[in-house]
């Protein structure tokens, strides 16, 4: 029942999120940030879209802890994270360790802050047939692996000794 029970959590999680970064991707914020051009004269256009996407997606979604939006014209991750362009050496190390990003597929990593240790999944959403797959432009939404984690404890329990091992294909 305890096993059953963490699937369905981890896999609801998982469509949620596919459905949540595809409208994303799809939506007019994206649009806009993957397409914006002359970053700097166009600076509180951008900022306003980022907020945008802060109170109507993150405020609204628990498990999301940032969004990226890497713009190919300006070389620049868009980020609701801490400020409007975030680079996460994070997250540039674990897409170099990929031939082609995986799409839709959780790549577990460290999250931003590296030396808070504290985990993240983050998702990529990017057209499939780009040469350069997600560095000509891409959508990244970054999950806090810490509230799986949690509630994957809750149910086994509370038990503070358990441990967990994310395993992956790579």
């Amino acid at each position: 029942q305890t096993l059953h029970q963490m699937k369905y959590n981890i896999t609801y999680m998982n469509e949620t999120v596919k459905h949540l970064i595809l409208s994303i991707y799809l939506g007019t914020e994206a649009d806009y940030l993957l397409d914006v051009s002359d970053a700097d004269n166009n600076i509180f256009d951008i900022n306003l879209t980022l907020n945008k996407m802060t109170t109507s997606i993150i405020n609204n979604n628990p498990f999301v802890q940032s969004i990226y939006v890497y713009n190919p014209q300006e070389g620049l991750f868009f980020s609701t994270y801490k400020e409007m362009c975030y680079e996460d050496e994070e997250l540039i190390n674990a897409l170099k360790t990929y031939k082609t990003v995986p799409m839709l597929e959780p790549i577990a990593r460290r999250g931003q802050d590296s030396k808070d240790n504290e985990g993240v999944f983050t998702y990529a959403m990017y057209e499939s047939n780009s040469p350069n797959g997600v560095f000509d432009g891409a959508v990244f939404v970054n999950v806090n692996a810490g509230l799986i984690i949690n509630n994957l404890k809750s149910i086994n329990n509370g038990d503070a000794k358990s441990e967990f091992f994310v395993l992956s294909d790579k």
